[in-house]
């Protein structure tokens, strides 16, 4: 689950990701982190897991959201950024998996080095929580609808999402037939354009859990 924590921390501003770690170098990426229990002020037990080594790598580049570093309350912060995280995981619930797996593709793309997967990866995600198991043709149209009518706030809202949905998948079956390999602007603007509403998309679905 260190995936989805991190996905929906950095779609809260509870995580971010430090921007200036170039200037500084790559840290070196240790297969476990330690978790440290607090009770009030003082520290309790520290937990340790192990975690595979593209997981640590990107842990390294993280820091907390600026409003944790200088908000007066920090540990409150944190709870209620991370609650969707806690609604996710904290009930037993096949239905969750789609929403979970669209997280964890999030994640993958996000970190992903190569741009043209990171295309790949979003229509991944997108198709988790939008797709059928057992669809058979039409995917782009359905899929592009059924994102379009989920988070627009307006026809015309409406129609671009729709628009742009065609548009990136487009992109995502020229990379996957070896058509494209490198992203030109336009592509790079589908991907940004793709990141969010997949991040939009899971935070649509987490309102939609009880607390």
């Amino acid at each position: 689950m260190f995936k989805v924590f991190v996905e929906r921390g950095k779609s809260s501003n509870v995580l971010m990701t430090n921007f200036f770690l170039g200037w500084w170098g790559e840290r070196e990426a240790k297969p476990i982190i330690y978790i440290h229990e607090i009770e009030g002020v003082d520290p309790g037990r520290v937990i340790s897991y192990s975690v595979s080594k593209d997981i640590a790598q990107v842990l390294t580049t993280l820091q907390l959201g600026h409003d944790l570093e200088v908000g007066t309350n920090a540990q409150e912060a944190f709870a209620n950024g991370m609650r969707g995280f806690l609604k996710l995981t904290s009930r037993r619930d096949v239905s969750l998996a789609r929403v979970i797996a669209a997280c964890e593709w999030s994640f993958d793309s996000d970190s992903e080095h190569v741009s043209a997967m990171k295309v790949v990866k979003v229509c991944i995600g997108l198709e988790s929580i939008y797709g059928e198991d057992n669809s058979e043709g039409g995917l782009t149209k359905s899929l592009s609808d059924r994102c379009a009518y989920s988070l627009a706030n307006d026809v015309f809202e409406r129609k671009r999402i729709m628009k742009n949905c065609r548009e990136l998948y487009k992109v995502r079956s020229s990379i996957v037939h070896g058509v494209k390999r490198k992203l030109s602007a336009a592509d790079s603007d589908l991907l940004k354009f793709g990141m969010e509403i997949l991040t939009g998309s899971i935070d649509k679905e987490v309102t939609l859990l009880p607390d």
